[in-house]
């Protein structure tokens, strides 16, 4: 389960980036 949260996290906090 953490690593599909993780996946999710890190596009999410690419979009914030972007």
């Amino acid at each position: 389960a953490q690593k599909m949260y993780g996946n999710k996290w890190t596009e999410i906090a690419k979009v914030v980036s972007g």
